[in-house]
C-alpha cells in the first residue's frame, strides 16, 4: 500500500462493504471473531492495487486501527 493513510476497504461478491479501516501499517494480520453459531467466511484474495476502486457507501464507517471499535 502506498497510500497514506493506509486504507484497508472490504468487498463481498464485487459491492463495496460499509466498513473499512483507515491508519493501517504497512504490515497487518487479520483475526476473525465470528459471532453467529454455524457461520463461516472465506478470504479469497488479497490485493495492492495502485488505484483505489472503493467510492464510499451511504452510512459508512471509517475505523481507526489500534482503537477500541465499539458500536
Amino acid at each position: 500500500m502506498t497510500s497514506n493513510p493506509r486504507r484497508a476497504v472490504f468487498f463481498v461478491d464485487g459491492v463495496e462493504q460499509k466498513n473499512s479501516v483507515v491508519n493501517i501499517p504497512e504490515a497487518i494480520r487479520f483475526f476473525v471473531y465470528v459471532k453467529r453459531l454455524n457461520s463461516s467466511f472465506k478470504i479469497t484474495r488479497f490485493e495492492r492495487i495502485p488505484v483505489s476502486f472503493a467510492r464510499g457507501t451511504q452510512g459508512s464507517k471509517q475505523w481507526k486501527w489500534g482503537k477500541d471499535w465499539i458500536q
